[in-house]
């Protein structure tokens, strides 16, 4: 699958700030990127960060994507993405949204520390809190709206950052939770959403070693016929396909690369 040299996890934020998007691309092949997608984050009601797409503004997103990819075509496919938070409480809101653009890729993702819906609180220890996010991630693979499986283990980041998420004291083992990442490969195998290696960990500083999922998740995984792409969730040019080359290179990841 990782054949050609892509960043499939981006974030311009192309219709508030339309300046930036030049400098993703621009970094994109100058690393020699074949592809970039662009992967603004859908609107969400319980959440107003300044990195969303506005309410009523998925058509004018798609449109700008596909206005760049015609202006770089030349040099770099660009693609047209979206990430979205799933939640099944939110269903109705993603159908609604999904269906205002037309997408080349789907990412679906769960950030429950985002404002407005943060689940997180004394009475969760980490274990307890990250198998209430593999259910969810289950329950995106599943509902058939998703393209990719993003950083499937975001939560990780959650727990190196104690003074804003306070929880019960713990250590995360992926180990508590073997049951359910078993069941989410199997999803992965059968419904062929790919799952994202997401080089955003380096920069939240969760590992020295490893990415989003860990290097255990993804040993898990070779023990299925599924398929990977890569992100690096970029929110500033700067950080457009960091970490590629060093993780298609490690013991632990490259193995997705040459499948």
């Amino acid at each position: 699958m990782l054949n050609k040299k892509c960043d499939y996890h981006t974030h311009p934020n192309l219709t508030n700030e339309p300046h930036r998007a030049d400098a993703f691309i621009e970094s994109a092949i100058n690393q020699g990127f074949d592809e970039i997608c662009f992967t603004d984050h859908m609107p969400l009601s319980i959440s107003d960060a300044g990195d969303r797409i506005k309410k009523g503004n998925i058509e004018k997103y798609c449109l700008a994507v596909k206005k760049k990819a015609k202006e770089y075509e030349s040099k770099i496919v660009i693609k047209t993405g979206i990430e979205v938070d799933y939640h099944p409480d939110f269903i109705d809101e993603i159908e609604y949204n999904l269906n205002q653009g037309e997408f080349d890729l789907v990412l679906g993702a769960t950030h429950f520390h985002i404002p407005g819906y943060n689940i997180l609180s004394s009475n969760l220890n980490p274990n307890e809190y990250a198998r209430i996010s593999f259910e969810n991630s289950l329950k995106a693979i599943k509902s058939g709206y998703f393209d990719i499986i993003a950083h499937l283990d975001l939560q990780r980041w959650v727990y190196t950052l104690p003074k804003r998420f306070p929880m019960k004291k713990g250590m995360y083992d992926h180990n508590s939770n073997i049951d359910i990442l078993k069941k989410i490969m199997i999803a992965l195998e059968e419904t062929g959403v790919k799952l994202e290696i997401n080089s955003l960990a380096f920069l939240h500083k969760v590992s020295n070693s490893d990415v989003y999922p860990s290097k255990d998740i993804m040993n898990l995984s070779y023990d299925y016929n599924i398929d990977y792409s890569f992100g690096s969730d970029a929110h500033s040019a700067d950080w457009v396909g960091h970490g590629y080359d060093l993780i298609s290179e490690s013991i632990y990841y490259k193995k997705a690369f040459s499948k």
